[in-house]
């Protein structure tokens, strides 16, 4: 097999009988400076050691392979019981310090607010300035002298610091909750600017045969973030969800993110499975039934585009960054009829929101990102 097939049969074997030789297969690879193998034995040295996969990285980091760094700090804070501390952040900058966007766009997010939040705008300017434009980041910002040692502590510790947001609307009856800036514009930009060329139509589950399909009950356009398209960001967005819901990040479905240009609607509807056909049955094989729906406001509509709950009188049409939550279901897991909605037709201008739909159990996806991954 030559190098390409070989990584192509690891990658399959990884879950099964052969995975010590997939293993030992990748580690071949990568010393041959296959960088998707570099990656993926890291990925399987995390599920057996988290410190020995964040060594690996880093080490590869410092012989040249820039991302590296990157991908052991993502897999830290994201996939093990260790916090992160200063060091984190050192390797993030020196990420940055390549040109590493992906690490300096991280680094905007955790320094909004500080004193070093300047430089980082100053140096996304310089290292990728149609970014810089599409994110709307000021141009003119007051320069500064390049982060060191001394910033990082303060930078972790606005990123970790404890955010209690209270919701500005609540229906305890219904568990209807609407929580603003829990993303900054920031956040919610990049979400818009890194999805819309891979957008498709979106479709309906078809409970005969078990498809999804277009229909004119949802004309707007999707994607589901998950595979390749998972990143910091929705990482991130992820854990915020499961902070505001209480439950389990494992539990969720892949968000989706969904696009409404004039016109574009979605008509009313429930998110929980209702019905009995054997279809509806088997979707639940998946976690269960949805119990709970999280909306994620990244860009409203110039007029139009609201959530309306029907039957509740209720019409919410947030700012970008907020988040709406609501049950689908009782204790019970019967259908609350109050959480009948719509997405109400655009006018003018495209609104863009994400979705995250939460089982009743742990899901499919919930599995291979945080159970595999030991959190």
């Amino acid at each position: 097999m030559n190098p390409q097939e070989s990584f192509n049969w690891a990658l399959q074997a990884l879950r099964g009988p052969e995975r010590s030789m997939a293993i030992a297969t990748l580690s071949k690879l990568a010393e041959q400076r296959h960088v998707p193998a570099t990656f993926a034995y890291a990925d399987a040295l995390l599920d057996d050691s988290p410190s020995a996969s964040y060594e690996y990285l880093t080490d590869k980091f410092l012989q040249g392979l820039i991302g590296a760094a990157y991908r052991a700090v993502l897999n830290k804070v994201f996939f093990s019981a260790d916090a992160p501390d200063s060091a984190d952040i050192a390797w993030l900058n020196a990420e940055a310090n390549k040109a590493n966007i992906e690490a300096l766009l991280v680094l905007l997010m955790m320094s909004e607010n500080t004193d070093y939040y300047n430089y980082y705008v100053n140096q996304l300017w310089t290292i990728a300035p149609d970014t810089a434009t599409q994110l709307n980041l000021p141009r003119s910002v007051a320069k500064q002298s390049e982060v060191g040692e001394v910033a990082f502590p303060e930078i972790l510790n606005n990123y970790n610091k404890n955010r209690v947001l209270k919701p500005t609307l609540e229906m305890k009856d219904v568990g209807i909750a609407l929580y603003q800036n829990v993303f900054s514009p920031m956040i919610c930009r990049h979400f818009v600017l890194k999805f819309n060329p891979h957008m498709q139509p979106s479709l309906i589950f078809d409970p005969i045969s078990g498809e999804g399909k277009p229909n004119s009950v949802r004309t707007s356009t999707y994607l589901q973030v998950s595979g390749a398209h998972i990143d910091w960001f929705s990482l991130e967005v992820e854990k915020r969800l499961a902070s505001l819901s209480g439950l389990p990040a494992s539990q969720g479905e892949p968000l989706s993110v969904l696009k409404y240009e004039q016109y574009q609607q979605y008509k009313p509807h429930y998110d929980a499975f209702v019905g009995n056909d054997a279809a509806l049955h088997e979707m639940q094989k998946d976690g269960g039934q949805r119990i709970k729906t999280q909306i994620c406001y990244l860009q409203p509509a110039e007029e139009g585009g609201e959530t309306a709950f029907l039957r509740k009188g209720l019409t919410v049409n947030p700012p970008a960054g907020s988040v709406l939550m609501f049950d689908n279901v009782d204790d019970d897991l019967n259908v609350l009829t109050a959480s009948y909605h719509a997405g109400m037709p655009v006018v003018k201008g495209t609104k863009w929101i994400m979705t995250k739909w939460i089982r009743a159990e742990t899901t499919h996806y919930g599995h291979s990102i945080y159970t595999l991954k030991r959190k």
